[in-house]
């Protein structure tokens, strides 16, 4: 989060940001701790997901539920991307993410989706 926080700051700065955090977050060890987290959170809420489907009452809880599934799309679309672009020797950075806005049909799917993504991520949180 603190990267995209950073790009409030302009392009330079999320560049250079990434560019000094990359030397911490991209070891082996690091990487694999930070994917694990990824992958038990959202698992974890998923099947808080679908645990409480039974028990969920009111708009409130229908609603951090939604927006919980989201944030998990979210993120599985989103680790993928990166993962690929890396493997595909592609520099991951605040370009990386902009490419798509600017490429039709790409913009139909990329505006909704990171617009949906905060949303989730505020309904989600603000719903607690």
């Amino acid at each position: 989060m603190a990267n995209h926080l950073a790009a409030l700051a302009g392009v330079d700065a999320h560049v250079r940001f990434m560019d000094a955090t990359r030397r911490v977050y991209r070891q082996p060890v690091v990487e694999a701790v930070l994917l694990a987290c990824v992958v038990l959170q959202a698992a974890s809420g998923l099947r808080m997901l679908w645990t409480g489907r039974q028990r969920r009452r009111g708009v409130l809880a229908w609603l951090q539920a939604g927006s919980g599934a989201y944030v998990a799309l979210f993120l599985a679309i989103h680790v993928a991307a990166v993962l690929a672009g890396r493997a595909g020797g592609l520099d991951t950075n605040f370009f990386f993410a902009a490419a798509g806005l600017h490429v039709w049909p790409f913009v139909l799917f990329l505006v909704p989706y990171y617009f949906l993504a905060v949303a989730a991520l505020f309904v989600h949180v603000g719903a607690h």
